[in-house]
C-alpha cells in the first residue's frame, strides 16, 4: 500500500477510505481485478497497471499468447494519442470490472491487440 500525505489526515476525512492491495513490478503499481466482457461470460483475472496520466478509464491489452477474450461488439477506431502518434484499438462496454470490493457495470473499455508479450493486461 502507498500512503502519501503532506500532513496528518483526520478520522473524518478517512471514514470512507478503503485500503486496496497492489503489487509493484519493475517500479509500476498493478491492481488485481476481474473483467467480465459480456453477459454470461466467465470473469477473467487480469492485472491492471495504475496509470494516473492515462486519458482512458480502462485499456486492456491482449497478446497472441494471452487467453483473454474480447467482447463481440467491438468498435474499431483511434483510442488515444501516445508518444508514437495515434493509438489504434477498439471500444466496447465491458459487462463488469471488479477490484478491491468495488464493481463497475457497463464501463466503456478500450481494447488493443499487441504483437509482443507484455507483463500486464492493461492500465487503469
Amino acid at each position: 500500500m502507498i500512503n502519501v500525505f503532506d500532513k496528518p489526515l483526520s478520522a473524518r476525512k478517512l471514514r470512507d477510505f478503503q485500503a486496496c492491495p497492489i503489487q509493484v513490478f519493475k517500479n509500476r503499481p498493478f491492481l488485481a481485478s476481474k473483467l467480465t466482457v459480456a453477459p454470461g461470460k466467465a470473469p477473467q483475472a487480469i492485472d491492471l497497471l495504475l496509470d494516473t496520466g492515462a486519458g482512458l478509464s480502462v485499456l486492456v491489452y491482449r497478446s497472441a499468447q494471452s487467453s483473454l477474450t474480447f467482447p463481440d461488439d467491438l468498435v474499431p477506431g483511434k483510442i488515444g494519442t501516445g508518444l508514437g502518434g495515434l493509438v489504434n484499438g477498439y471500444l466496447a462496454r465491458s459487462e463488469k470490472i471488479d477490484f478491491c470490493g468495488f464493481s463497475f457495470d457497463r464501463m466503456v473499455t478500450a481494447y488493443q491487440e499487441v504483437s509482443t508479450m507484455h507483463s500486464r493486461d492493461g492500465p487503469v
